[in-house]
């Protein structure tokens, strides 16, 4: 026969066992029964020598929690859904999500993985209501460590992170706008790393391995583009400081092979050598220019692509090949 036992914060109505303690018979919770708190709380639950065993938990606002308990806390198994649609189930330890769970979202996504102290902590799998998708590990509720992120427009990511920003080595990969492999720093590329990217409107790719800073090309490096090969300074994204720039007409049969024209031997098979300064991808400062097919040799001070200071100039050939001109004498 249900009972009803009244305390100080509500009060408690279902089965009761009475139980000798502190020197007298007491009426204690034992069985089904539900629990009323004064601030609008309610436990309907299995009781066991006073205490929840199992049940469900209802909060005034609508929160409700299903599932196993230990010393009043939610523990073990259990389900909590919320007014908004979000759920989660899985394991509880002391009133925390701690262990395997899943959260659902109502606006979409979930994760599915493991917990600790209420917060994302080791490997899971995150997907996101724009339905990027992180697999990989988690500390403190953040993407920490290595991972694999897939975003909607096809970009993949396999590398490490930070505080939810890519951050260490990674790899990076869309499958129309190009690649790379290297060091990250608070989510742009700074360190060693490699980049290729297609040319826009044309099947011809770029590469470019060496030295990175806030995404930019800047250190040293190797650029390798049609017909082009460069060794030398970049700075902020340019060509700039000094360096050996090779074009060979030889290796245009293979330009559309970026792996083909990494192994061309432009040292020994150019049609022109420039060595010197650049500022802003232009000659630029003491430089000599070999013409290889012609033995010819001009040398100097160069301005803005220009040989200065002589009765001989010529204009930087950079892509010339692309609309179809010749380079540009003055004699």
């Amino acid at each position: 026969m249900a009972e009803r036992i009244n305390y100080n914060n509500g009060y408690y109505f279902g089965d009761v066992t009475t139980k000798y303690i502190n020197g007298s018979f007491m009426k204690i919770k034992h069985g089904y029964g539900t629990y009323y708190w004064n601030t609008g709380h309610r436990l309907e639950a299995t009781y066991m020598d006073d205490a929840p065993v199992s049940g469900k938990y209802y909060y005034p606002d609508g929160i409700i929690y299903d599932g196993s308990f230990q010393n009043w806390y939610f523990h073990g198994y259990g389900t909590i859904s919320w007014p908004n649609g979000d759920v989660y189930s899985g394991s509880w330890l002391n009133g925390q999500r701690t262990g395997r769970g899943r959260y659902n979202f109502a606006q979409g996504g979930y994760y599915d993985g493991e917990w600790l102290n209420g917060n994302r902590h080791g490997q899971g799998e995150n997907v996101y209501s724009d339905n990027v998708k992180y697999v990989g590990a988690f500390l403190n509720d953040k993407r920490n460590g290595y991972g694999v992120q897939t975003n909607p427009d096809g970009w993949v990511y396999k590398g490490y992170f930070k505080d939810d920003i890519m951050h260490g080595q990674g790899e990076w990969n869309h499958p129309t706008n190009g690649y790379f492999k290297g060091n990250y720093v608070e989510g742009v590329r700074t360190g060693r790393g490699i980049g290729i990217y297609p040319e826009n409107n044309s099947s011809y790719k770029f590469k470019y391995e060496g030295d990175w800073l806030n995404n930019y090309h800047h250190g040293n490096g190797t650029y390798i583009y049609f017909g082009y090969r460069y060794d030398g300074e970049f700075s902020e994204g340019y060509i700039q400081g000094t360096g050996v720039l090779y074009f060979s007409e030889d290796a245009i049969d293979i330009a559309e092979n970026i792996e083909e024209l990494e192994k061309f031997d432009f040292k020994n098979n150019f049609s022109y050598r420039y060595v010197g300064g650049f500022k802003n991808g232009k000659f630029n400062g003491q430089g000599t220019l070999t013409i290889g097919y012609a033995s010819t040799v001009f040398s100097g001070v160069w301005i803005d692509g220009e040989l200065s200071g002589s009765a001989t100039k010529m204009i930087c050939i950079d892509k010339y090949r692309l609309n179809g001109q010749e380079p540009k004498y003055d004699v």
